[in-house]
């Protein structure tokens, strides 16, 4: 503020005025007492931008009631704090203004950032499209899964803008999607919506993310739904007495080996070796916009090579001896390096059996059987890797094995899926620690060789 006086370097004097004779109250003259302030104000700014100084003066001449120089001395004094005063209420004048005036320019940039903020649906969407993973690339069945996620966002966003999203707005959005969907759903339409708010903030179309302060709804999902051991046997049994369907032995890989539906319907005759008891699973069959497409295992803990168990060596034995019998008897004749690419849960033209046929012959299977999990559920087919998986801990395969197995990333991940689902596991695990905790019958313990007991 140019003008604005430096107290701290100002010089302040009282003299009197030898110009001026004033009479005071007793009737006696005197010459006027006068304070004096020389002080250094601001006066602008030099080209180079630093500030400019001027020395100014200020002088109060005062009246006939201040006949003495102490009264002289106060009556200074009391002008010096009211010159501080006024300057500190023109100071606090200027900040209030500048405060308001920053007020409404950042209330004219919301406003202007609000109207220019995209739509909700269209950022979404825009991001989908956009959206590669951390991997640098997104699954065609992933890009499926968020599109069809992203109808929920849109339905309950129209005509809302980014900028306008709110805690509030999104615990109105679950709360009314939870009266029609379950919670799966409600947790696939929050992760989307906080991984999309993530990356708006990181690219600083969002200041916040309001998802951070919204209770992510849990997914439940239902108990693991494996076979008894009973049922396993039954189920073996059945499958042995039956021909060598591409189904057939798609349940055998499964209760075998526990791989996932869409490894099975990937796996090619090149990836079996039947004479080295060996099998790679190096592919699997996902779903997109487009339908069922090959793509490379979800992690580098899926691709995998595994051990054939013997009991498996008949099936796929049986298998390969229909496929070749069905290809000589339409008249096509294939090499070995040909006949190897052909998938093993496939036809003779070369095309492979999707997962979602598998599971659709597998539930006709298994209502034709009886066949039900320890859920009371009836036993879809991703229960028979259910079922590999807890007959394998509960037979006291080691975790990392059954990890492997699996396809896991991890053994926590085994652990927490599997650790508890077999009751049989638990009993048998209640009986190890049992006979390892039990002291020997007859076993004496000594302590100490002293007769102190010590």
């Amino acid at each position: 503020m140019t003008g604005k006086i430096d107290f701290d370097t100002a010089q302040f004097k009282i003299a009197t005025r030898p110009d001026k004779i004033r009479t005071g109250p007793a009737g006696t003259e005197f010459h006027p007492f006068v304070a004096r302030l020389h002080f250094k104000c601001e006066d602008g700014f030099e080209e180079d931008g630093t500030k400019r100084y001027k020395w100014a003066f200020k002088s109060k001449t005062f009246d006939e009631t201040v006949d003495t120089e102490a009264k002289a001395r106060r009556a200074a004094n009391k002008w010096l704090r009211q010159l501080r005063e006024d300057q500190e209420a023109a100071e606090g004048r200027v900040r209030e203004r500048e405060a308001e005036e920053e007020r409404r320019r950042r209330e004219e940039e919301a406003r202007r950032a609000a109207e220019s903020s995209p739509f909700i649906p269209d950022y979404v969407d825009s991001f989908i499209e956009a959206y590669r993973g951390s991997n640098g690339a997104i699954e065609q069945s992933t890009l499926t899964t968020y599109r069809a996620t992203a109808k929920h966002i849109r339905a309950g966003f129209e005509g809302v803008r980014l900028s306008q999203l709110s805690p509030k707005m999104i615990d109105a959005w679950l709360n009314h999607e939870g009266e029609s969907f379950g919670r799966s759903v409600l947790s696939k339409n929050y992760r989307l919506l906080n991984l999309v708010c993530k990356y708006a903030v990181r690219d600083g179309d969002l200041d916040k993310n309001p998802c951070d302060q919204v209770a992510a709804p849990k997914n439940s999902e239902p108990k693991l739904n494996p076979l008894t051991a009973t049922s396993r046997d039954d189920l073996v049994n059945e499958l042995r007495r039956m021909r060598p369907t591409p189904v057939r032995t798609a349940a055998f890989i499964a209760l075998y080996m526990g791989l996932r539906e869409g490894e099975i319907s990937a796996l090619r005759w090149g990836d079996v070796d039947l004479k080295r008891r060996e099998m790679h699973v190096q592919r699997a069959i996902g779903r997109g916009d487009g339908g069922d497409y090959e793509k490379v295992p979800k992690t580098k803990s899926s691709d995998r090579r595994l051990i054939i168990p013997e009991s498996l060596i008949k099936p796929l034995t049986e298998r390969r001896a229909r496929m070749r019998s069905e290809l000589n008897a339409l008249g096509i004749k294939k090499t070995p390096d040909e006949f190897a690419r052909h998938y093993v849960i496939g036809d003779v033209n070369g095309r492979f059996l999707s997962p979602a046929t598998i599971g659709r012959q597998w539930s006709v299977l298994a209502d034709n059987l009886g066949f039900f999990g320890t859920q009371g559920r009836p036993c879809t087919f991703h229960d028979l890797r259910h079922s590999f998986a807890t007959a394998a801990i509960a037979a006291g395969v080691d975790v990392k094995t059954v990890q492997s197995s699996l396809g896991h990333s991890s053994a926590a991940t085994t652990l927490n899926v599997y650790a508890s689902a077999d009751e049989q596991a638990k009993r048998q695990a209640a009986k190890i620690m049992d006979d390892a905790l039990e002291p020997s019958m007859g076993k004496v313990i000594e302590f100490g060789n002293g007769t102190d007991g010590r």
